[in-house]
C-alpha cells in the first residue's frame, strides 16, 4: 500500500492506494483525518500496480499516475494519468498510454480582478502539465 498526504488550514487528508491483486482492481481511497473510516473520494484503476499520488497546491485534487509492471503480454506495460477531487465530487481519466510525468504548478494562478476596486482577487486556480505519448511526447 502507497499513501501521500496533505495539509491545509488544519485539515489534513490522506490518499491511500492499494495496487490491483489477483484479478481485483486498485483502489484509491481520500480520507479526511481523524475520521479513517469513511473515505471522502476514492476510485477503482484496473491494470495499476503502482500509483504515484500528487497533491494539488490548494489540497482539493489529485493527480494520479497508475502504471503495470512489464509483462509478457506487454513489454511496456499500460499506464494512465486521472483526476481525482478529494471531496468526491468527480473523477476523470485524462490520459491513457505511455506517460513520461505529471505535476501540479507550484504556485495557484491568479487570474481576476475584482469590477469595484480593480485589484486582482485571490482566486486560486490549480493548474498541471502532463507529459505522455510515443515519442516525441505531447505536453498537455
Amino acid at each position: 500500500m502507497k499513501y501521500d498526504y496533505s495539509s491545509l488550514r488544519f485539515r489534513y487528508q490522506i490518499a491511500a492506494f492499494v495496487p490491483e491483486r489477483k484479478g481485483r482492481a486498485g483502489q484509491l481511497d481520500v480520507f479526511c483525518l481523524p475520521d479513517v473510516t469513511t473515505a471522502t473520494a476514492g476510485k477503482a484503476f484496473f491494470k495499476a500496480s503502482d500509483a504515484k499520488i500528487r497533491w494539488a497546491p490548494n489540497a482539493k485534487a489529485l493527480l494520479i499516475t497508475t502504471s503495470t509492471t512489464t509483462s509478457g503480454e506487454s513489454y511496456y506495460g499500460d499506464s494512465g494519468v486521472h483526476l481525482l477531487s478529494a471531496d468526491g465530487m468527480g473523477a476523470s481519466c485524462l490520459f491513457e498510454g505511455p506517460v513520461s510525468d505529471a505535476a501540479w504548478r507550484p504556485q495557484p494562478h491568479l487570474d481576476s480582478l475584482d469590477a469595484a476596486t480593480g485589484r486582482k482577487r485571490r482566486r486560486p486556480r490549480a493548474q498541471f502539465v502532463v507529459i505522455a505519448g510515443k515519442q516525441p511526447p505531447q505536453v498537455n
